[in-house]
């Protein structure tokens, strides 16, 4: 069985030409397969291993938003609060539209609530998804993704609160949130609340505290091919926390947090996040807003995509939700979705199985990526019999 998933991946990997890669996969207990397959550096030996620290971006998110549901079961926060309260930055924002090449705004006509951050329905876009927030970009009128004091989520609506789903910078405004009400740093709370409990000793916002030396390297797609790239991502220490993508962790921590979803919102028998916030965090949170296809302006970046268009599917907090079954894959009710650097999980609370598999490598959702993540999704659901006993 084991050996059926190593195979599976390590000639996905290399048809792909993908110098490494760490999967994982759990049921509710325990990690029962890990692998760490490939070298970082073509031609030296410099291979991926259990210590392996990855950048795993946007798998943030799901993070973070437990983070939030755990004030709100403390009490210290309501989800129909209004962010400015806590965020004084968030008043009086403006909606940018790009319209015949210039830009125009208009004012919010309402405003965001803590549900409409987790929910992706603030308003909040990414630059890399939205024309009007592209142009500003080009023009040096907000700041890149790349800014290490947070400068890049001082952006203006992309459209008006509560009227789409959109990808954007709203969990970064979340966690500035979490921070005002704990009086501690993103990082300082989420370790205390989450990592600790959870024994996610190997996973924090800052490089430091796990060693610079132990961060994957990063590769970028050039003539078909992945290469090294020292120049893609500045892994100095951070002078801000992004809630949306700032998490450095591994595929074995990552499964003591994706455990949770397969226990009931449980740790080690005992109750971690209430019945009724977890369902937050397992079903539609958008209501008639639809998860939809989302283009690209920055191609490097990231690539055009929509997960799974042939099927229903809808938005968490946290997690994208698929409303049916995948075949040969995860089922109806399963929660994923996946970091900018080609980190991809998926959790399938009715199979009572999930699995994560990391990469470093630009632009995200290439093809060849998804492959792997697919390679071990059907290697999984054909054993899954085997793994869930």
């Amino acid at each position: 069985m084991i050996m059926s998933i190593s195979e599976a991946i390590s000639k996905k990997l290399q048809d792909a030409n993908i110098p490494f890669a760490s999967v994982a996969v759990t049921n509710e207990q325990e990690t029962i397969f890990s692998e760490h397959i490939g070298s970082q550096i073509v031609g030296e030996d410099k291979t991926v291993d259990s210590s392996t620290i990855y950048r795993i971006a946007s798998m943030t998110k799901p993070i973070v938003s437990l983070a939030a549901l755990l004030l709100v079961q403390k009490g210290s926060l309501k989800l129909d609060d209004f962010a400015e309260d806590y965020a004084s930055e968030l008043k009086n924002l403006k909606v940018a539209n790009l319209v015949d090449g210039e830009i125009h705004y208009e004012d919010a006509n309402e405003k965001i609530t803590i549900h409409q951050l987790l929910a992706h329905t603030s308003g909040f876009a990414y630059d890399f998804h939205d024309p009007a927030l592209t142009k500003l970009l080009a023009d040096e009128k907000i700041a890149p993704l790349t800014d290490k004091a947070g400068a890049f989520i001082k952006v203006p609506l992309s459209y008006q609160p509560g009227t789409k789903w959109e990808y954007g910078v709203g969990l970064d405004w979340m966690g500035i949130i979490i921070e005002k009400i704990s009086g501690q740093s993103l990082n300082a709370f989420i370790k205390e609340s989450i990592f600790q409990p959870l024994g996610m000793n190997n996973s924090s916002f800052d490089p430091d505290d796990l060693g610079q030396d132990k961060l994957a390297e990063m590769h970028l797609m050039q003539d078909a091919e992945f290469i090294r790239s020292t120049d893609l991502f500045d892994d100095s220490v951070q002078d801000f926390y992004s809630g949306g993508g700032g998490i450095l962790s591994t595929v074995e921590d990552y499964c003591k947090f994706m455990r949770i979803f397969l226990n009931d919102g449980q740790v080690d028998g005992k109750e971690f996040l209430s019945k009724e916030l977890l369902a937050k965090m397992m079903t539609n949170q958008a209501g008639d807003l639809n998860y939809e296809f989302q283009p690209t302006f920055n191609p490097i970046l990231v690539k055009e995509n929509e997960w799974f268009p042939e099927i229903q599917k809808k938005w968490a907090y946290g997690f994208l939700v698929n409303l049916e079954d995948i075949p040969e894959r995860r089922k109806a009710g399963s929660l994923a979705w996946s970091g900018i650097f080609n980190t991809y999980f998926w959790i399938d609370p009715n199979s009572k199985i999930a699995g994560t598999v990391m990469m470093q490598l630009s632009p995200h959702y290439d093809e060849k990526c998804k492959g792997i993540l697919e390679a071990l999704e059907k290697a999984v659901y054909l054993e899954l019999d085997s793994l869930k006993s």
